[in-house]
């Protein structure tokens, strides 16, 4: 996105459009400044943890100097988080042939079978 960003401010200085020009490379400053400031998180060190750490996990219960459990955390940081499976939203196939034949036996049945039909004798 900032490359994008980049390349279009080089377009608008070739078209010498340097008011637009100045506003871009403002917000391409603010975009910079903002990804610097915002680094992501590193990892917990489980192994060597902080007073931060060992006092948030004292409060759960967790004691972080036994080496138990710090083996523990470290194994479940491993591990990879379980993705879930997309859900098809899609109606099946068999459903949708099983609706139509309903509709069209019970619509044979309304025509034909005198559901809603009125017989000729009805009118005298």
């Amino acid at each position: 996105m900032l490359a994008m960003g980049k390349r279009r401010l080089r377009e608008l200085k070739a078209e010498n459009r340097r008011e637009e020009a100045k506003q871009l490379q403002a917000k391409l400053k603010e975009v910079e400044k903002w990804k610097k400031d915002h680094k992501p998180a590193r990892k917990p060190d489980f192994k060597h943890p902080s007073e931060a750490m060992k006092k948030d996990a004292q409060s759960f219960g967790l004691d972080l100097d036994d080496p138990q459990v710090q083996a523990a955390l470290t194994m479940l940081q491993s591990q990879p988080l379980p993705q879930a499976k997309p859900q098809s939203r899609a109606f099946p196939r068999w459903k949708a042939a099983v609706c139509i034949a309903i509709v069209a036996v019970l619509g044979y049945f309304w025509y034909w079978g005198g559901w809603g039909v009125a017989e000729e004798e009805d009118f005298y």
